[in-house]
């Protein structure tokens, strides 16, 4: 529904526009996207109220970019398998991807994180959790993408990114395993981004909520492989979203889901609180 005749977001498609005819505006690049995606108003154009700069970029686009680059694709076969090791080699890497395209080395992490550096010149990273870790981004993890997000130029603060991937042993799946594999980006305006980057955020109590709402979610059956058990796609999602909103930054996060075959989903949380994967065209 668009409920504004002057300006209109494709949330799915992530793209803005200027109409400067309110009685004919253009239609999303994909008009498909239509019947299942929603606008909502940005204020920020043709004498509007806000500052100009808080373009929406494309993560359909943007991410798919991302992935087909050579050197990022190399770098996350690498965290992948890293995210297998047990014992004493088992550890967080990661990489930085810079904003000229380009990237950082493998950075070699702890047992239970890594330390990509500063977000200064970067667009953004990605890192693997390992087999005894969550396989969903934590409230660090959150609290980095948003610096990311920040370190952007022009105000294309959607730009910034943080991937992760994660994996569990799978008795049906090609090779034995099951890889989760996800990438988070902002999506709020550059004002609400330096307002949530400006707080004095309690890690310790965040990791406490996030670890506590991740038991909760594993008594039920529908979000994790078995009860007490590792949670399952459903789970993990829903406890990213439940995450942000301990945070305060909920419907400020875009997250989509990086299938084996290639295929990127965009994941959205429905009104019950379960959610929903729309693949990008």
């Amino acid at each position: 529904m668009i409920t504004h005749q002057t300006q209109v977001v494709d949330l799915l498609r992530r793209r803005w526009w200027c109409v400067p005819n309110p009685n004919n505006p253009p239609k999303p690049k994909d008009p498909c996207a239509l019947n299942t995606t929603f606008y909502r108003v940005i204020t920020n154009c043709q004498g509007g109220n806000g500052n100009g700069n808080d373009f929406i970029g494309d993560p359909c686009e943007m991410t798919r970019t991302l992935l087909e680059d050579p050197s990022v694709m190399e770098k996350v076969e690498n965290l992948k398998e890293q995210s297998k090791v047990k014992g004493d080699n088992s550890r967080e890497n990661g990489f930085n991807v810079n904003l000229d395209g380009t990237t950082s080395g493998i950075i070699i992490g702890g047992k239970h994180s890594v330390d990509l550096g500063s977000t200064t010149g970067k667009q953004g990273g990605y890192h693997n959790h390992t087999p005894v870790g969550i396989k969903m981004f934590s409230p660090p993890d959150i609290i980095k993408m948003l610096h990311y997000a920040l370190a952007q130029p022009n105000g294309n603060i959607s730009n910034g990114f943080l991937g992760m991937v994660g994996s569990e042993e799978c008795n049906t799946c090609p090779g034995g395993y099951k890889y989760h594999n996800y990438i988070i980006r902002f999506s709020g305006t550059l004002q609400e981004l330096g307002g949530f980057t400006s707080q004095n955020l309690d890690r310790e109590d965040l990791m406490i909520k996030y670890e506590k709402r991740k038991y909760q979610l594993s008594t039920n059956i529908n979000y994790a492989n078995y009860q007490y058990g590792p949670l399952n796609s459903d789970g993990l999602e829903k406890l990213l979203f439940d995450t942000l909103k301990s945070m305060g930054i909920e419907g400020k996060v875009n997250l989509q889901r990086i299938e084996n075959n290639g295929t990127i989903q965009n994941i959205t949380q429905n009104s019950n609180g379960t959610t929903s994967a729309t693949p990008c065209p």
